[in-house]
C-alpha cells in the first residue's frame, strides 16, 4: 500500500490536536496521564509546545488552507510561558521568580516562530523569534567549556543546544540584509556554533557527535573541569546536519559541507552504537531511541538535501534518503497504533507492548524479554508499569507528524 507522507503528517496532526487541545483553557493539557505535563491539571513544559508548533508550520507550507486554523492558537499558548526578565520562555508557565529557562527550549520556540513568519507573513512571529534569539546569544560561554550553555543557572553545554541556537540564528539572518553588521554576527555565531560541535563532541573513532560537556570536578577527564558525556542521541546528529547544511549553503565553505557529509554516513551506518545492533540481521537495526529526538534526524536529511543538494555525493544522497524512507515506514507500521491513529514513542516496540515484542521477534530472530516502558503508559504509582494502560504523548505524537512532513521533502510517498 502506497503511503502518501504529507496528507500522514497532516491527518497524525489532526488527531494529535483533537486528543490534547482544550477549548475550555485555550490551551493543551495532558488529559490521558501520559509524559510531557508538570502539573496534576496536565499543563505541558514548554518543549512539546514547540515541537507541535514546528508541526503546525510543516503542514501550512503544504496545506496551508487547512492548517491555518491552528497557527494563531498554538502560538498564543506560548505567551503563558514569556518571562519579560529573560525575554525568552520558561520550560513551564512563567510566574515571578521563575528562572526555569533553557537555551535548548527557546531555540526550538526561535525556530518555530521564525518559521511561522515564512508561512503567514506576520511580522510578530519575525519580532518574537529575533527577540528569542538575542536571548540565546547571551548562552555563549566566553571560556571553558565554551559552546552554548543548556540553562542559565545550571553549567555545562551540549550538542544539541549549542547546533539548535546556530540554527536559529541563521534562520533570522535570512531575513536580514545580509551586509547588516548583526547578520554578520549572526553567522559567526553560528559558525561557532557548528565549529565547537565538531571540534569539542565529535567521536574521532565514528564519527557521531556526543552529547555535551557536564561539570565534574572530581574526575575532570577533559582538564577544564567537565567530563564529556558520551552518549549519541539522533538529535545530536540531527541539529548538526542541518546546522552545517545551512552554513555551507550561506558561506559556500567546504569545511561545512565536509562535515555534513561525514556526519551522515556515520549516522546511516547500522554499525554504530546508535542503532539497535543487538540483531545481526541489518535490515531490521533501527536507531536506539524515541520519535522526539528523531524528527530532528529527519529534518537534518532533508536539510541536507535541500542546502547541500547535487553538491553532495551520491553516496550521502542515497544513504539520508534510503534511511530517511526505512524509518518511516518502520514508524508507521511498528509504532502507529492502529485503534488510535496516534503513535508510541519508542524504537524498541518490544518495550511497547507484548505484542510489539512479538513483532520484533519476528522482524528481528532476536527474542528479546518484554520490558514495558513506563513512557508508553498512563502515569499511576500505586500500579506496576506493566499493568498500566498504554496511552500516548503529546511530544511523540507531534514528533511523529514532523516525521511524515520532513520525509515527504525527500519522498512525497513510500509503498
Amino acid at each position: 500500500m502506497t503511503i502518501d507522507l504529507n496528507q500522514q503528517g497532516m491527518e497524525t496532526l489532526r488527531l494529535t490536536w483533537n486528543t490534547f487541545w482544550d477549548k475550555h483553557c485555550h490551551g493543551f493539557r495532558n488529559k490521558n496521564k501520559s509524559d510531557g505535563s508538570y502539573t496534576d491539571d496536565g499543563k505541558y513544559t514548554v518543549w512539546p509546545l514547540s515541537v507541535l508548533a514546528q508541526a503546525v508550520v510543516d503542514a501550512m507550507r503544504i496545506y496551508p488552507q487547512d492548517a491555518h486554523q491552528f497557527v494563531e492558537p498554538v502560538f498564543r499558548v506560548f505567551d503563558r510561558y514569556y518571562s519579560p526578565k529573560y525575554h525568552a520562555y520558561c520550560a513551564s508557565e512563567n510566574f515571578d521568580g521563575n528562572n526555569d529557562v533553557y537555551f535548548d527550549d527557546n531555540a526550538q520556540v526561535a525556530s518555530a516562530f521564525l518559521t511561522a513568519f515564512e508561512v503567514t507573513g506576520n511580522r510578530h512571529y519575525l519580532d518574537k523569534g529575533a527577540e528569542v534569539v538575542r536571548f540565546l546569544l547571551t548562552g555563549w560561554y566566553t571560556s571553558e567549556p565554551y559552546g552554548v550553555r543548556w540553562h542559565v543557572e545550571k553549567d555545562g553545554s551540549n550538542t544539541c543546544t549549542t547546533a539548535e541556537c546556530g540554527i536559529a540564528a541563521l534562520r533570522l539572518e535570512r531575513h536580514m540584509d545580509p551586509n547588516d553588521s548583526y547578520a554578520r554576527t549572526l553567522v559567526s555565531f553560528a559558525s561557532d556554533c557548528a565549529r565547537w560541535v565538531f571540534d569539542r563532541m565529535q567521536d574521532q573513532d565514528d564519527k557521531l557527535i556526543r552529547d555535551g560537556y557536564v561539570p565534574d570536578k572530581e574526575h575532570n577527564e577533559c582538564g577544564n573541569g567537565y567530563r564529556i558525556d558520551g552518549m549519541k542521541w539522533t538529535y545530536n546528529q540531527g541539529t548538526p546536519l542541518t546546522l552545517t547544511s545551512m552554513l555551507y549553503c550561506k558561506t559556500g565553505q567546504d569545511w561545512f559541507k565536509e562535515k555534513a557529509e561525514q556526519l551522515a554516513l556515520a549516522v546511516t551506518d547500522t554499525n554504530t552504537t546508535i542503532f539497535d545492533r543487538d540483531t545481526p540481521n541489518h535490515d531490521a537495526r533501527f536507531y536506539r531511541d524515541s520519535l522526539y529526538f528523531y524528527q530532528l534526524l529527519a529534518e537534518g536529511f532533508a536539510d541536507l538535501h535541500l542546502f547541500i543538494g547535487q553538491r553532495a555525493s551520491q553516496e550521502v544522497l542515497d544513504r539520508t534518503r534510503r534511511e530517511a524512507i526505512r524509518v518511516v515506514k518502520y514508524m508507521n507500521r511498528y509504532m502507529r497504533n492502529n485503534e488510535t491513529g496516534l503513535y508510541f514513542q519508542t524504537f524498541e516496540i518490544f518495550r511497547i507492548s507484548e505484542q510489539g515484542q512479538r513483532e520484533y521477534h519476528q522482524l528481528t530472530g532476536t527474542d528479546k524479554k518484554y520490558e514495558p516502558s513506563e513512557g508508553e503508559r498512563c502515569h499511576d504509582n500505586h500500579v506496576p508499569v506493566c499493568d498500566r494502560k498504554l496511552t500516548h504523548s503529546l511530544i511523540s505524537c507531534a514528533s511523529a507528524a514532523r516525521i511524515y512532513f520532513q520525509t515527504a521533502r525527500l519522498s512525497p510517498s513510500v509503498d
